[in-house]
């Protein structure tokens, strides 16, 4: 039986394997998608498992798209450099540059380059050894887990693409104002379902993400409603001394709602006629 490999190519053959199987459930996933799509990463399944048992073949393709990847990506990165540079800097994190998935691939890839071009591990695969049973279970149990994985975060990322492309932008500005007076108010509240007024909403319903922004100034008070919504949201707006009054809403609505609100007869007999706010002739 062959011996159990050094930890580091264990390690290496474990990457190669996950990387495989991500290219091969991406393509699995296109194609029950309707798409044709065709990862040749999936060739990384039979390459880890040759890893793993110590076959040299293996070793040696491992090296070279390790390697490949690595020079590809020091190439790609040089010349965003120089494209960067002269307009004034660069940052590391722009999307130009890849995403974090990319770059922890790359750093996969420069691991296995490391591994298994160490003097020691090239003599382990150069050792007769033959196929073992606790090989073919790791590769068994990595392939299905990565793919298993890969194929539930596509379905969630796929989902999530659908409701978006449903929903519709909104940014409005709700301004109640005296609608005997015509004046705006100074002193307004919103009661509304989940919205925080400081950051994202929570506790709202599914596809809406709403925030909302108090506004003052001279002319009154105002609130700014902006997010996504899949469906029409009702707001009630009111003051101290008014009615309250039912805002809906949705992508359609304009930029900005004017809210008459009316105040409250109670209020109203608390002044006398011919006399200001507050009651003073």
């Amino acid at each position: 039986m062959a011996p159990f490999p050094p930890r580091h190519v264990c390690m290496a053959g474990i990457l190669v394997l996950a990387s495989g199987a991500v290219a091969l459930a991406d393509t699995l996933f296109n194609l029950l998608k309707g798409r044709f799509f065709f990862n040749l990463g999936f060739v990384g399944i039979p390459i880890g498992y040759g890893l793993l048992i110590g076959r040299a073949s293996s070793r040696k393709w491992a090296l070279f798209f390790s390697r490949l990847a690595v020079v590809v990506a020091c190439v790609i990165v040089t010349w965003a450099a120089l494209d960067w540079l002269p307009r004034g800097g660069w940052v590391l994190g722009r999307a130009s540059y890849g995403t974090w998935a990319e770059w922890l691939m790359l750093a996969g890839c420069v691991y296995v380059a490391a591994v298994l071009s160490r003097s020691g591990h090239q003599e382990w695969f150069a050792e007769e050894k033959q196929d073992t049973e606790w090989a073919r279970s790791i590769a068994w149990g990595v392939t299905l887990a990565v793919m298993a994985l890969c194929l539930l975060m596509n379905a969630g990322m796929a989902q999530m693409r659908e409701s978006f492309a449903k929903a519709r932008p909104l940014h409005v500005r709700v301004t109640p104002y005296d609608a005997v007076s015509g004046k705006g108010l100074n002193n307004i509240g919103c009661r509304h379902d989940g919205l925080s007024s400081v950051g994202p909403a929570a506790g709202t319903r599914p596809g809406t993400r709403l925030s909302s922004v108090t506004h003052s100034s001279a002319e009154g008070m105002s609130l700014d409603f902006y997010g996504m919504v899949l469906e029409p949201y009702q707001i009630s707006v009111g003051s101290a001394g008014y009615e309250s009054q039912v805002v809906t809403l949705d992508g359609g609505s304009p930029s900005e709602i004017r809210v008459p609100l009316q105040p409250l007869k109670d209020a109203g007999a608390e002044k006398k006629p011919g006399t200001g706010d507050g009651g003073k002739e």
